[in-house]
């Protein structure tokens, strides 16, 4: 069949088919070249970080790392081999993946909808079934319409004027403003200019990025400024000397104080403050935990979320949440045979208690960690069992109880059968109940009301006192877990944030200090070889004096430092340029911390001095006199070493030589000016006395046959000792005249 076409008709086929090809292109790039981005946030604990690996499955290689609270993309998903699934993400530079363990989807992020399909009536319809009729009336899936002017109908036929003002079919109408929803009777704010609310609460600049992504996320959220009377370093400072805020000991050096008995210098140790793994907090931690700057994400911001209960939000399955994974997810059966599900005994004491149960169990996830294997919760405790303490209260060292026995102590009812908080809990039941019960009335009603608050008190008649956990980290851990609970949906309702603002608050927010390695940067011991210092070195002394002979020109420093593994500069031998001279001691810890110590040294006038010198006898090395005979005398010595000047010798346990005793290795040669003011301090050393006894014996010529041998760990006063030919060297011309000298076939002089 033959068909034809006019000019108007061969338009049409083309454009068919440019239509079709088109449609044909637009199909492959729909099942072939689209991304679905979405965006997820990191639900890491607090300070722990998530790998970005160059593919599914943790035995691909790290390329990268998220921290919670992060925002991701996610363009695409993959499972591992082990059938996790993994998504792939972009953050900032690095495209890879992480596991889907770690990452909530965030609300209302889907892909853009393709174009809308168009009716043959030209009603169109959207990809979420909404129906748009000619007159410009759209139809929502749930039968729902809306008519141009505004006005929304309901399908039990309530409508809704554009003014806010609802007629429900009975006639009854309601004012736009008696509009009320979610958060428990809160009010939802109508739209507001966010900035100039922001302005409005005294939210300083540096708090409002953060504030107004959270917004974008979470409109309905209300974030109140609670403005504190203090400084925020004078904050810091008060925190700082409750001596309340601790860290575990084996957190990088930087988190953990040196202050005060907090670190014992001689030692290179941390003093326990909670046992022995809670060590006392540095005040770099305190000031990074306590800006509230650094707690601004999606999850991390629950610490400043106000903790009352709240039906209309708060459920079981929120609990649920909180709790999976850990010891509590499954029953147990109570002390009194009875089953208990811990979702719903901690929801019914929130309830009970008007506390906010998701705040509750995030506080027992804190305290008891995910396995549950304390003491304090084992009901079998030696001495306390039938007792429990879910939120470890009153469980702290103290005395000759150690943290768990205290606890159970304080559950039993104390010394006295105490009663308060619902004690003694024998159950765990009770246990929970007077948890929530202590923790209503002592906090969440005294104004603690937060988890930041009840970690930092700095509100009420006396701050910084009646905190609930030393953890320095507890607010920021808890809110990770509080956030659990609150699904995307949860998180539409109207949830209230106390965010505190300190006075004079650093420009920007304090980070975390991240330096590591020995903060030990004292010396134990500096002198001068020959001269005492003034005053007598203390570590803690920093500057010292020394007044030396007008005719000196150098001297040794020598020094010892407290860690081993700290470095120190400005020892050794030094030159005296100049009358008055300044050297530093420069000791370097491990973690890059620097203590300089000063040493001045001032030459004395001449005249008043009197006057030194010395023979050309024997031989100087640093602080040695070498080259001595044996059987030299004290008095014979003074007469062949000073030209001008006198000598003292001391032995070696402190006592003064008479001029008749002779001189052995060891001794110290205490030489005095004219005027017999002290001059310097040597050793003496004696050819071919070895050990300081003073005689020259066959011990000697053992020894200095070993150390011919083996001459790894020879001392300098040994090597002049047994160097009688002078040539710098032990060898066997020198052992054959001691032997001769002890023989009476030859003689050392």
């Amino acid at each position: 069949m033959i068909i034809e076409f006019g000019k108007k008709g061969i338009r049409k086929l083309i454009l068919a088919i440019v239509l079709v090809a088109m449609l044909i292109c637009v199909t492959a790039i729909s099942g072939f070249g689209a991304r679905e981005v979405r965006r997820g946030v990191v639900t890491t604990s607090e300070g722990f970080s998530l790998n970005i690996r160059s593919d599914a499955g943790t035995s691909n290689a790290a390329i990268g790392k998220v921290y919670s609270g992060d925002i991701v993309t996610i363009v695409g998903e993959k499972n591992a081999p082990d059938g996790v699934l993994w998504y792939l993400i972009e953050h900032g530079t690095i495209t890879g993946y992480v596991t889907s363990q770690y990452i909530q989807i965030l609300p209302d992020e889907t892909t853009a909808p393709p174009d809308n399909t168009t009716a043959p009536d030209d009603t169109t319809t959207a990809p979420d079934g909404t129906t748009t009729a000619p007159d410009g009336t759209t139809t929502a899936p749930d039968g729902t319409t809306t008519a141009p002017d505004g006005t929304t109908t309901a399908p039990d036929g309530t409508t809704t004027a554009p003014d806010g003002t609802t007629t429900a079919p009975d006639d009854t109408t309601t004012g736009p403003d008696d509009t009320t929803g979610g958060g428990g009777g809160q009010e939802i704010p109508e739209p507001i200019d966010f900035e100039a609310y922001l302005t409005e609460q005294g939210f300083p600049e540096s708090y409002k990025p953060a504030l107004r992504e959270l917004h974008a996320l979470y409109p309905n959220w209300i974030f109140k400024a609670q403005h504190v009377e203090f400084d925020f370093y004078e904050a810091v400072q008060k925190e700082n000397e409750e001596k309340r805020s601790l860290v575990w000991v084996h957190s990088i050096s930087s988190w953990k104080s040196t202050e005060g008995d907090a670190y014992d210098w001689a030692s290179n140790t941390w003093k326990g403050f909670d046992g022995a793994n809670w060590v006392m907090a540095s005040k770099e931690i305190i000031a990074h935990y306590m800006d509230p700057r650094n707690f601004l994400g999606v999850n991390s911001v629950f610490q400043f979320l106000e903790q009352s209960y709240d039906g209309n939000i708060q459920n079981i399955d929120g609990v649920k949440k909180i709790i999976a994974g850990t010891f509590m997810e499954n029953d147990v059966i109570d002390s009194d045979g009875s089953t208990l599900n811990y979702a719903t005994a901690i929801f019914n004491a929130g309830k009970e208690y008007q506390v906010n149960p998701y705040v509750l169990a995030a506080m027992i996830v804190q305290e008891q960690g995910t396995g549950g294997t304390s003491g304090l919760i084992s009901g079998t405790y030696p001495g306390y069992a039938g007792y429990y303490n879910y939120f470890n209260i009153g469980a702290y060292a103290d005395g000759n109880m150690n943290a768990v026995q205290r606890g159970l102590w304080y559950a039993k009812g104390g010394n006295t059968g105490g009663t308060s908080n619902l004690r003694p809990w024998t159950s765990r039941l009770k246990a929970i109940n007077g948890g929530a019960y202590y923790y209503a009335e002592g906090y969440t009603n005294a104004g603690q009301n937060t988890l930041y608050l009840k970690r930092f008190n700095i509100q009420g008649e006396k701050p910084f006192t009646h905190q609930y956990m030393t953890n320095i980290q507890g607010a920021a851990s808890e809110a990770g877990e509080l956030a659990q609970g609150y699904s995307p949906e949860l998180r539409t309702a109207a949830l209230s944030f106390y965010i505190p603002v300190y006075k004079n608050m650093p420009e920007n927010a304090v980070e975390r200090p991240t330096g590591d390695g020995s903060p030990n940067m004292k010396l134990s011991s500096l002198s001068v070889t020959g001269w005492e210092l003034t005053p007598d070195f203390d570590p803690e002394t920093l500057e010292y004096m020394l007044v030396l002979p007008a005719s000196s020109n150098s001297i040794v420093i020598k020094g010892t430092a407290m860690d081993a593994t700290a470095n120190v500069e400005g020892l050794g031998e030094v030159i005296l340029n100049g009358d008055n001279c300044v050297f530093e001691i420069k000791v370097t810890a491990g973690n890059g911390s620097v203590r300089i110590y000063k040493l001045t040294v001032a030459k004395e006038d001449s005249d008043n001095y009197g006057n030194v010198s010395f023979t050309e006898r024997y031989k100087f090395v640093n602080t040695l006199i070498y080259g001595i005979a044996p059987n030299t005398t004290v008095g014979e010595l003074r007469k062949n070493l000073m030209e001008q000047g006198s000598i003292k010798v001391r032995n070696k346990d402190g006592f003064y030589k008479l001029d008749v005793e002779t001189v052995s290795s060891l001794d110290t040669i205490c030489v005095l000016t004219t005027k017999d003011v002290p001059y310097g301090e040597y050793q003496a050393v004696v050819l071919g006395e070895i050990n300081g006894d003073g005689n020259v014996t066959v011990t000697d010529l053992i020894k200095v046959r070993n150390l011919i041998l083996d001459s790894s760990n020879v001392t300098e006063v040994e090597l002049k000792s047994a160097d009688i030919d002078g040539n710098g060297s032990m060898d066997v011309i020198d052992l054959i005249k001691i032997r001769n000298h002890i023989l009476g076939t030859g003689k050392i002089s």
